[in-house]
């Protein structure tokens, strides 16, 4: 009887210590999961938005638009992002809405915003807030427009700066 008693006791105990260490990790503060598959593109300092509520957010607040169209396999895609945590980018992204697209999830929306039906990647996009696509905000390369270089945030920079109405 005593064995019984014995073992209700140890398995109350486990049941207890398990239940406290649930209750401790649901209390631990996360990170929220960022939109963009496994890459930090800073949103901690940076607000992303889907396509849809950021296009909603730009027409209401009359603010215009950065589209980020990536894939989290893209080698380039990974160079690219770390240019978000780039001080002035972070300053320069608060004049916008911040939109960020995952090609391979949304396969329409990327050959409906790729010009001429160029669809690769990174793609960074300039929009007024309406919506409507600013193909003279571009950089530097003629044959991919879209195509910003990840190497500086120098030229993303300076088609911020000059994109600001």
């Amino acid at each position: 009887m005593r064995q019984a008693s014995d073992f209700r006791s140890a398995r109350a105990l486990v049941l207890c210590v398990l239940t406290v260490a649930l209750m401790l990790l649901w209390a631990i503060p996360t990170k929220a999961a960022e939109p963009l598959g496994g890459l930090d593109w800073n949103g901690d300092q940076i607000t992303w938005h889907d396509y849809a509520s950021g296009l909603a957010k730009a027409k209401d607040t009359g603010k215009p638009a950065i589209v980020v169209i990536h894939t989290t396999w893209c080698p380039y895609c990974a160079k690219y992002q770390p240019i978000f945590h780039d001080p002035k980018i972070v300053t320069a992204a608060q004049n916008y809405i911040m939109i960020l697209i995952d090609r391979d999830r949304e396969k329409e929306l990327n050959k409906r915003l790729g010009p001429n039906g160029q669809t690769g990647i990174p793609r960074t996009i300039f929009l007024k807030s309406d919506g409507t696509v600013r193909p003279e905000i571009a950089g530097a390369n003629k044959e991919f427009p879209n195509l910003i270089d990840y190497s500086s945030p120098d030229e993303l920079l300076r088609l911020m700066t000059s994109a600001t109405p």
